[in-house]
């Protein structure tokens, strides 16, 4: 029987969650753990990233640790557009596999050459479940963590101090309009009124700021809500949320954010 003629029954095999089949397959073939298909798929993709058509059941994360066992590269190169594996679990949600590729020693930080982290992958698409592991491993993001960074900017390297990273995570969260992701950083300890330099933002403000820049009333109106400071200064300008607003031309959300902070004033 053929290579591509055994990667089909082995893809088969994991569809109907045949795991003894996959297991005899796969020790009569060990290349299955490292070969592609003809078209260039990969068992060890699918079983990370299942199809939204593949029944659901555990039989995914047993044929990804019997791949892995049989020496299936958790770090497998980006090719042909594809992305690496363990950003691929993220983007899913699938806390099994993103727990079994971290233990392999997948790369925390994904492909270099990947403009997306494993963490932003899993924050653009809210999976909230594995955000915290990949924060626990380590996990940073980097240029276009969630939506495109203007112009291709770059930002400062990627933060390795676990809070600053988490801080990053939260205002990433919050200006991609992933409210639920945002909560559940903050709940986890992202703190609301940090100072983290971003590839969207490299200079050194707040997320309050950067919502009052960009002229974000939404942002606004959802960290003035969880107590974002009105009046913190950023450390570039030494300047207040509502003069970002004012200088790029956002005049009532200006006033808005001074009402807030006299308000605030007057309650303290």
């Amino acid at each position: 029987m053929s290579l591509a003629a055994v990667h089909t029954r082995a893809v088969d095999a994991l569809r109907r969650n045949e795991m003894d089949l996959l297991a005899r397959l796969l020790a009569d073939n060990p290349s299955l753990a490292h070969v592609p298909s003809e078209e260039g798929s990969y068992l060890i993709d699918r079983c990370a990233c299942p199809s939204s058509t593949d029944p659901s059941h555990g039989g995914y994360a047993q044929a990804l640790a019997m791949l892995l066992e049989a020496g299936a590269d958790p770090d497998r190169p980006v090719v042909a557009g594809g992305q690496q594996t363990l950003r691929m679990a993220a983007s899913v949600g699938h806390g099994a596999a993103v727990g079994l590729l971290i233990d392999r020693g997948a790369r925390i930080d994904g492909d270099p050459n990947d403009l997306r982290s494993p963490l932003g992958e899993a924050i653009y698409w809210q999976q909230r479940a594995v955000v915290v592991p990949l924060l626990d491993a380590g996990g940073a993001l980097r240029a276009q963590a969630v939506g495109s960074a203007p112009d291709g900017g770059t930002g400062d390297a990627p933060p390795s101090d676990r809070q600053a990273i988490l801080n990053e995570a939260w205002i990433y969260a919050v200006h991609g309009g992933h409210v639920d992701t945002a909560d559940y950083l903050l709940d986890r300890g992202a703190q609301i009124d940090a100072i983290e330099p971003t590839a969207w933002m490299p200079m050194r403000v707040s997320a309050l700021h950067f919502a009052a820049l960009r002229g974000d009333r939404s942002a606004i109106d959802y960290l003035l809500s969880r107590g974002a400071d009105a009046a913190l200064r950023d450390r570039q300008y030494s300047a207040t949320p509502d003069g970002w607003a004012e200088y790029n031309g956002h005049p009532e959300l200006a006033d808005l954010i001074r009402a807030h902070a006299r308000a605030k004033g007057d309650s303290t």
